[in-house]
């Protein structure tokens, strides 16, 4: 069969981290058109050259050789005749907030959605993007394929004015001399906490693909304030961890118990319940109005009491009651607000065990009490 020119175009993770498809092996096992890969149904094929040499491609075509992945060039697209060139630039908001043309508002309300306010424009944000996701502007229905890496919503022009992190210049010749001998850093052990939203909704970190996309330590992700680093093994095994050292090795993630806490000492014991109200209406700890009007706030009452709800959220975002300087570390998860024994009582859906065995025998049916005659 005769080959195919392959491109090795990057993800945008890949891309601001500084990854290459010939080196980041983790790409093979996990990405690529592996089972369950998100890469498959991506508009384009990412690292297509070498996941096809690795064993792992998207088809059955052979890609052309390639003797120096470092000096090649991708071949160029091919425009359709009568294409439009569409642009895709973005929007001041998009730019200020390093918000890119795949960000889910663009392509979920705007491009060529019903009400899209975009569409009615003459010149609109994102016309390659939307083009690219099937959902072209009115007037931007054929667009000419384009060359750029990366393609979402980005080029490098775009790259390097942009608050993202533009990619190191990738050197072409090895060193006259070789490099000093890096010692290897120890590892650490990370925990895989995962946030409230992902535990009601029973998602998982290892398999919960759009964390590596839009939150880790990606730019401009809210994890990154957080008070605990969420899902840290399965960001830093994908590339976008929250800081330099490597984690440990963990061989099964389903059977996985994070690190016990250390407790500090003289620490205090601190709980965590709610109030009858906050059970209730299903809110929880890290609520808005805990955290900006009661904890320790300037006239909150809460603060005046002996053991007031919440103590430990309010210690872990910084502040603490005056009785409660010191908690103790916990090791529950989710730490937001709950423990296990809070989450099966409360209103909020808990999370499915992980595995689950079906029930041997079905619970009885509950029949529907009468009504009374009420005066």
């Amino acid at each position: 069969r005769p080959c195919v020119a392959c491109s090795n175009v990057r993800p945008m993770n890949m891309i601001v981290n500084d990854l290459y498809c010939d080196t980041y092996d983790r790409i093979f096992r996990r990405r690529c058109a592996t089972d369950g890969s998100w890469w498959i149904d991506a508009p384009e094929p990412y690292c297509q050259y070498s996941c096809w040499e690795e064993g792992v491609g998207y088809d059955d075509y052979p890609c052309c050789e390639i003797d120096d992945l470092d000096s090649y060039v991708p071949p160029a697209a091919e425009k359709e005749p009568g294409c439009t060139e569409c642009s895709n630039f973005r929007t001041q908001y998009m730019t200020d907030n390093g918000r890119n043309c795949d960000w889910a508002y663009v392509l979920d309300a705007q491009c060529n959605n019903e009400g899209s306010f975009w569409n009615t424009l003459n010149n609109p944000p994102c016309q390659y993007e939307c083009w690219l996701w099937g959902k072209p502007y009115d007037k931007y229905q054929n667009c000419c394929k384009q060359d750029a890496e990366p393609h979402f919503g980005l080029s490098y022009k775009d790259l390097a004015s942009s608050s993202i992190k533009p990619p190191t210049p990738r050197p072409t010749r090895p060193p006259t001399t070789p490099p000093a001998p890096t010692l290897p850093r120890p590892c650490v052990a990370c925990s895989n906490v995962r946030p409230m939203n992902m535990i009601v909704n029973d998602l998982y970190c290892d398999t919960y693909d759009r964390i590596f996309r839009r939150r880790c330590a990606t730019d401009g992700s809210w994890w990154i304030d957080a008070p605990e680093p969420y899902c840290q093994y399965s960001c830093w095994e994908e590339g976008v961890g929250y800081d330099d050292y490597p984690c440990c090795e963990i061989d099964d993630l389903d059977s996985y118990v994070p690190p016990a806490a250390e407790k500090e000492p003289g620490c205090t014991e601190c709980s965590n319940f709610r109030t009858q109200y906050m059970t209730d209406n299903g809110r929880n700890c890290d609520w808005a109005y805990v955290l900006d009007a009661q904890c320790n706030n300037e006239g909150s009452f809460w603060n005046t009491l002996n053991n007031p709800p919440c103590q430990y959220e309010c210690w872990l975002w910084g502040k603490p009651y005056d009785k409660y300087q010191n908690c103790c570390k916990q090791d529950a998860e989710p730490h937001f607000g709950l423990s296990y024994k809070d989450l099966a009582s409360s209103s909020i859906k808990p999370p499915t065990p992980r595995p689950t065995r079906p029930p041997t025998t079905p619970p009885a049916p509950t029949l529907p009490r009468p009504c009374v005659a009420c005066s």
